[in-house]
């Protein structure tokens, strides 16, 4: 039995002992906790789900996998064969598992934070399929009991690799991917993707759903939304935001570079509607939202838009910029998503803040988040608001992770203590972390994650799940 092996059998037995999920993965060092997270995570879970006399003392069939494929993949990089001593020790390890998940064959479909078991990544062929399931898909009925904030571990990375990969050869996706807009609505989860051939480069958009948030599917086999025919793109744009209206419209707010080149290039905000998440999409004439005046913290341009539905308003929040370097997050509110007043607070009178003021900043001098704070995405739960956030370590894009705040009221703003949440060392040989986008759904708060790993710096999308809302 090797040491991640035993550890995770006294993780067990610790659970079993009556030890709290916070407890137990506070003993954990780094390592341990990503590779043994998801599962002691789901351990806690299953121990939280009433469990009716089960009609066969079988282990279920999935847990039996995920035993077999765990022995497997510890143990295959070993040339010798295994002595009694580990025969052993495989065999108690079974029998704790069994102790732990027997009486779940009765349990109706579970949302589940450790993915496909025993699948492992394959780089050259991406996992995007394009076509509907053939099933009639159900909801997802989500009985996990959520984690206190003070977790010591917050997020763990669902299943042995990214869910959504790149295309491949000369696809309109074949190097970047990233989440763009997530949305639960109607039973199921949909995704508005960005992806290109090259960064900076023309991006297009495509739709895909999921059942369970873990498994996608792509509809069609090509974009369903791209920058031909909009006026106001310049060099490309990428959708970061998607919401349905009261009477079913659906709304993509997506970032415009105004100019023809990427750097420096003056950004807007602009939207288009369709009648179902395939389309047709058609932008609106102009931008819904435009940099402010000379001067002003976000005159040079605004981008990365993430619209919430607040009451009888609407609320987006967005990256402003008033040049190179400097960068904030502001809030603009709409009684109908297309005329937009932004934020202001009226005792400010310099000239960068007399128009708006942003709502969210960079951190103080010494902090992760120091040099600058943008690319928000914000959420709604039963507490208020979440937003994850990117910040960098310099001006040329290196050190770039991605933080968490919550407020109760959407503008007063508290960083989490476990900042960076997301970094590069969250995914298994991880080199670079970009985009996120956030969806709180029946207890579990899931971010979608774009990020390169191994050799090269094409970018796919990972999945990390909390069971919490994360708000104060």
């Amino acid at each position: 039995m090797t040491k991640l092996d035993k550890r995770l059998q006294q993780a067990l037995e610790q659970l079993e002992a009556g030890s709290s999920l916070n407890e137990v993965m506070a003993e954990l060092t780094p390592r341990e906790a990503s590779e043994l997270g998801s599962l002691i995570h789901l351990a806690a879970a299953m121990r939280e789900v009433p469990h009716p006399a089960p009609a066969s003392s079988r282990m279920p069939s999935r847990m039996e996998e995920l035993v077999r494929d765990l022995r497997a993949s510890r143990h295959s990089d070993r040339s010798e064969p295994r002595g009694w001593a580990g025969q052993v020790s495989v065999l108690a390890f079974g029998l704790i598992m069994v102790v732990i998940f027997v009486g779940a064959l009765t349990i109706p479909q579970v949302f589940t934070p450790v993915g496909s078991y025993g699948k492992s990544p394959d780089t050259s062929t991406p996992t995007v399929v394009t076509q509907e399931p053939t099933a009639t898909v159900q909801q997802p009925l989500i009985t996990l009991t959520p984690t206190p904030t003070s977790a010591p571990s917050l997020f763990a990375i669902t299943g042995d690799g990214p869910v959504i990969r790149h295309g491949r050869g000369s696809e309109w996706d074949a190097r970047f991917t990233d989440p763009g807009a997530v949305i639960y609505h109607d039973g199921m989860f949909h995704m508005f993707r960005n992806g290109s051939l090259d960064s900076p480069g023309k991006v297009a958009v495509t739709h895909m759903t999921s059942p369970d948030g873990l498994t996608w599917f792509q509809p069609t086999s090509g974009p369903v939304f791209t920058d031909e025919g909009i006026d106001y793109v310049g060099f490309s744009l990428r959708v970061n935001s998607v919401v349905v209206m009261a009477d079913d419209t659906w709304a993509l707010y997506f970032s415009a570079s105004a100019g023809d080149t990427y750097t420096f290039s003056r950004s807007v905000i602009g939207r288009a509607t369709a009648p179902s998440p395939e389309g047709p999409w058609m932008a609106d004439a102009e931008p819904v939202l435009l940099p402010g005046a000379k001067g002003a913290w976000d005159g040079f341009g605004v981008t990365s838009p993430s619209v919430v539905t607040v009451g009888d308003e609407t609320w987006m929040y967005y990256e402003g910029y008033g040049a190179p370097g400097t960068h904030a997050i502001g809030l603009a509110t709409s009684p109908d998503g297309i005329t937009w007043t932004k934020y202001d607070v009226l005792r400010t009178y310099v000239t960068a803040l007399a128009e708006s003021d942003p709502v969210f900043e960079n951190g103080l001098t010494g902090e992760w988040d120091d040099l600058l704070v943008g690319a928000p995405y914000v959420i709604q739960n039963e507490d208020g608001f979440v937003m994850v956030y990117r910040s960098q370590k310099d001006y040329l894009g290196n050190g770039t992770a991605l933080g968490v705040a919550s407020s109760s009221d959407g503008i007063t703003w508290v960083r989490s203590n476990h900042n960076p949440m997301f970094t590069p060392a969250l995914i298994p040989g991880g080199r670079d972390m970009y985009d996120a986008a956030l969806v709180y759904h029946q207890g579990i708060t899931l971010a979608y994650l774009e990020a390169s790993s191994g050799i090269g710096s094409a970018t796919n999308i990972w999945l990390a799940t909390y069971l919490g809302s994360l708000s104060p």
